[in-house]
């Protein structure tokens, strides 16, 4: 008689401290309330994570470490995954590897459903790290001493959060322009808008102009300011007040006259909104969370801190400060590399369309779409993106396929590239806010910084 074949996801759990599960633990739960949430999957298996392995003052990967060994001895790994994967439905890390080592758990959180949960899920997962990183330090108080080198490092991530929140605030400032004030100046631009109330509405929106040039003024005038940000903030501010007064010149009830105001606000969003997108960028991959992890590794766990037995709150920990910023570090990183080949594809997007729209040759198509499918792979590579490939595919264009050049010119391409276009922008915008919101959320770490240097 045959013997059963082997359980996939005993080797895959047995061996999770090699093929990436125990990192992937650690930092799902390496956030505010992490180990209560930790202990209450495993109280649902009838096992209690503080009365097995004793969690009360252990660093959260070694508590991801003993737990699998636990696991392991009470044979009640295939059970602890199952737990695991339903209980973390928008964990993309975790599917991921999942997808890898025990795919048959996969129908237990439908593709729809993971994509659903996952936004929320990545932001309470975010909001919550840097929640735990302020706690700590709150608790520690004066009990940790840095170096001169290590304060100088979280002076200068102090320095690069104050600016990226100006950039964030600038890019929000000119967002919010592009959906009123140049979506209502393009509806009145109509003839058919009676001229009254287009004058009144061209009034609007140069009051929505001052407002957004008033706002990014106070949110990127701050001590210590570096030059080059503050080049940034004055070239734009000083494009708005050129807007406002060529506006303010015109006839307002002319209908030509909302259709110049239109294309002019237009031309300078579309060129600030991608320079302080870039500058977003380049900003946040110039924060040095990764030197100060280090940093704050090199420190001793102070003798002052009590351990925590009451179950009530997690333990105050070095280490577990040093994963906090290690995690938000290799997280930025993600958003950053996807972010930049969603720009990359978005180029190459354009310059598609324009040789669809003129007489471009068809190898130069079949060149650029190469290019996309590289870059979609690039993404797919990310945890952050692990879906990427089936959803652009459900544009109608198979993106793992090549271009047929004979067909290039057939009305069917067009009208399939056009969706798959949309399916890619929508893509891209979403990879934008994702990092704008991590980027918001970076800001609250500036206080305890300033608190930890005081």
């Amino acid at each position: 008689m045959a013997s059963a074949p082997p359980d996939p996801a005993i080797a895959a759990w047995d061996d999770g401290g090699n093929n990436g599960l125990d990192a992937i633990l650690a930092r799902a739960f390496g956030i505010l309330g992490g180990y209560l949430e930790l202990n209450t999957i495993f109280e649902a298996i009838r096992l209690n994570l503080f009365e097995e392995i004793g969690a009360y003052d252990l660093p959260m990967r070694t508590v991801i470490y003993k737990v699998r060994e636990t696991i392991t001895s009470e044979g009640m790994q295939r059970q602890t995954l199952e737990a695991l994967f339903v209980k973390l439905p928008g964990n993309s890390e975790l599917r991921t590897w999942t997808g890898q080592h025990v795919p048959d758990l996969l129908p237990l959180v439908p593709q729809a459903t993971f994509e659903t949960v996952r936004p929320a899920y990545e932001a309470d997962r975010m909001q919550r790290r840097v929640q735990s990183i302020e706690r700590n330090f709150e608790k520690f108080g004066t009990a940790l001493t840095l170096d001169a080198a290590d304060k100088q490092v979280a002076r200068d991530i102090i320095q690069r959060l104050q600016e990226l929140d100006g950039f964030k605030g600038a890019h929000d400032a000119l967002h919010q322009l592009q959906m009123t004030a140049l979506a209502e100046l393009q509806r009145v631009a109509a003839g058919t808008t009676p001229p009254a109330i287009r004058a009144m509405s061209i009034l609007l929106q140069l009051e929505n102009l001052r407002t957004a040039g008033d706002a990014i003024r106070a949110r990127m005038s701050f001590a210590g300011i570096s030059p080059a940000a503050a080049q940034a903030r004055n070239v734009l501010i000083d494009q708005i007040e050129k807007i406002i007064s060529l506006i303010g010149r015109l006839d307002r009830e002319n209908p030509k006259s909302a259709e110049t105001a239109a294309s002019v606000l237009r031309s300078l969003l579309r060129q600030q909104m991608a320079q302080f997108d870039s500058l977003l960028v380049t900003t946040s991959e110039q924060i040095p969370f990764g030197a100060f992890a280090s940093a704050i590794a090199r420190l001793p766990q102070p003798a002052t801190i009590p351990v925590n037995k009451d179950l009530k709150e997690d333990p105050v920990l070095i280490a577990n400060i040093q994963s906090g910023f290690q995690d938000v570090a290799n997280r930025l990183v993600m958003r950053q590399s996807v972010h930049r080949y969603w720009q990359q594809i978005d180029a190459t997007i354009f310059n598609v369309e324009e040789l669809l729209a003129g007489s471009g040759r068809e190898i130069e198509i079949e060149f650029h779409w190469q290019n996309i499918q590289s870059l979609i792979g690039d993404i797919a590579r990310f945890p952050v993106e692990p879906d990427v490939t089936s959803v652009l595919s459900q544009s109608g264009i198979d993106v793992a396929a090549q271009i047929d050049p004979a067909q290039v010119r057939d009305e069917s391409f067009r009208l399939a590239f056009s969706m798959f276009t949309s399916f890619a922008r929508v893509r891209f915008q979403r990879a934008d806010t994702a990092l704008l919101e991590d980027c918001g959320l970076l800001r609250q770490l500036n206080d305890p910084l300033k608190a930890l240097l005081s």
